[in-house]
């Protein structure tokens, strides 16, 4: 149905007027919880990155107030208890005053973080457990403070609640009937904590929520954990990084297990076959739209021979806000020509303006100007990279080439090398092959990187010229030739570089030679009778 103008409603003129909204009329139902929680963070592995982001928002409070000493450094533990089905997440932050525990974490948004430079702000992250298991706890315990304060959300009574037939219940009483708070004394706990732990944790896919090798890989990506020591550039990196505020990274532990590390080192493999190595390190700035530097990041070259993502997981663009990775490696493949570039690349770039949100999920931005002035640099990034991939790609098709042409004229050279100096057929396969050679010579000037099969292949080719010139000095094998009576030597002479001539297979045409020489020579042999 179509409206013309004099159908449709009109507002706002002389004859309305305002009404006030009652404040029964706003209801905001417990179903929120649904959304916020298991509809939300539909990756249970993202449980880990809010909880830890929280835990270095802390950290970074307790820096900030100079409460680390060289005995206390920041760190976040994590616990996977398989036969408890239990997680415990804990950092040595400022933590909560038990005056604000509750009313901080029974809050549903409203965030005392937004506006600031911490990495949370919206307040609904914490909840992001209540869709993994039974029940999920808070207990903390603030500086100076000797009473350890608890909030504990049962999960299952959350759920029941969701499926009831009552829908009139709001937000408010549907809390009050799932969480309670605890107090208690402090005796025997750390100083200063803060912890989270979920109790009957749900089996999910092949129980990757307590499965520590996959929690440890997964953090390794996202959280804000140090280079590996093996990883050439890592120094130069956190430098460049922290001259633009980005902080220095902190210590996690999975299982009191290593500090984790990210993954990447100086060489790494493409394939079971092929291996490679970062050469490089270049760093970009992306300029805002209201001027400064919206982002800064980092590109790491090396031999792009295929795509990482699907060997070691280090390939990809990637965006991290506070140093905490938002999205996934695929985050920016639509930048590509062919989206499949991505997974040649290595980069990574920091947010360093206020005016880049993630969005809640914290899989990708709000789109706004400041995030599409991003996409565009960053765009212009991929088309290079793009570019890079063809040509190195046609570069190791060059020298792949260059390799096969080196090999024969090594295989063959044996060969020509034995064949009789009266054969004119040995004089010009030589001459040849010498071409072949400073053809491949030139090819390997135009060949831009690839520096060390560029150097064998020159050492190969001048290893060969020389034997080539060598060759041109030499009689060859002249005594089996020698020993047929002059008369028939020019005519063998014809025959056998007829054979050569036409046979394109020189191993095979030179063993036909060799076969008849020896024939003949038998028979020149052989006494009359």
């Amino acid at each position: 149905m179509t409206f013309t103008e004099g159908q449709a409603v009109r507002t706002g003129g002389s004859g309305t007027s305002r009404v006030e909204i009652a404040a029964g009329d706003i209801v905001i139902g417990r179903d929120i919880l649904e959304l916020i929680t298991a509809a939300m963070y539909t990756d249970p592995m993202s449980i880990y990155r809010e909880y830890v982001q929280n835990a270095v928002d802390a950290i970074d409070d307790a820096r900030e107030e100079d409460l680390f000493g060289k005995r206390d450094a920041p760190k976040v533990e994590i616990a996977l208890n398989v036969e408890t089905r239990t997680v415990w997440i804990r950092d040595n932050g400022v933590s909560i005053p038990s005056n604000a525990f509750a009313r901080r974490l029974l809050a549903i948004g409203g965030s005392a973080k937004r506006g600031t430079a911490r990495r949370g702000f919206r307040g609904i992250g914490r909840l992001a457990g209540l869709g993994y298991c039974q029940e999920l706890v808070f207990r903390g315990r603030a500086e100076g403070e000797a009473v350890l304060t608890e909030v504990r959300w049962d999960a299952r009574a959350l759920r029941q609640a969701l499926r009831s037939a009552t829908p009139d219940d709001n937000l408010a009483a549907t809390i009050r009937d799932i969480a309670e708070v605890r107090q208690e004394s402090a005796d025997g706990t750390p100083a200063r904590f803060f912890e989270v732990e979920l109790r009957k944790v749900v089996r999910i896919k092949n129980d990757v929520l307590l499965n520590p090798d996959l929690v440890s890989g997964y953090l390794s990506h996202v959280a804000p954990v140090p280079f590996d020591p093996s990883f050439a550039f890592g120094a130069e990196v956190v430098k460049h990084l922290a001259a633009h505020g980005v902080r220095e990274p902190v210590e996690i532990c999975v299982n009191g297990g290593a500090p984790l590390a990210r993954p990447l080192a100086s060489s790494f493999d493409v394939s079971k076959t092929q291996t490679d190595r970062f050469t490089a390190v270049s760093f970009v700035e992306v300029p805002g739209v209201d001027g400064g530097i919206d982002a800064i990041g980092w590109v790491l070259d090396h031999g792009y021979y295929g795509s990482l993502s699907r060997t070691g997981g280090i390939g990809g663009l990637r965006i991290r806000s506070g140093d905490m990775q938002v999205g996934g490696n695929d985050i920016l493949a639509d930048l590509f020509t062919e989206p499949r570039f991505n997974g040649w690349a290595v980069a990574e770039f920091h947010i360093l303006t206020p005016k880049i949100v993630p969005n809640g999920r914290r899989d990708d931005f709000e789109y706004n100007a400041h995030y599409a002035n991003l996409q565009s640099h960053l765009a212009r990034l991929a088309a290079d990279l793009s570019r890079a991939c063809r040509s190195r790609s046609r570069a190791r098709q060059t020298l792949r080439t260059i390799e096969e042409r080196i090999g024969r004229t090594e295989g063959d050279l044996p060969l020509v090398r034995a064949i009789p100096s009266t054969l004119a057929f040995r004089d010009r396969q030589l001459e040849a092959m010498k071409t072949t050679l400073t053809r491949c010579l030139s090819a390997v000037a135009e060949v831009s990187g690839h520096e060390r099969e560029r150097s064998e292949a020159k050492r190969r080719i001048a290893a060969l010229q020389a034997k080539i010139e060598r060759a041109k000095k030499e009689n060859g094998n002249g005594k089996v030739f020698a020993r047929l009576p002059v008369a028939k030597r020019r005519i063998y002479a014809e025959v056998l570089s007829g054979i050569y001539e036409t046979v394109g297979d020189l191993p095979l045409a030179h063993e036909t030679v060799l076969r008849l020489l020896k024939q003949a020579s038998r028979v020149e042999r052989r006494p009359a009778r």
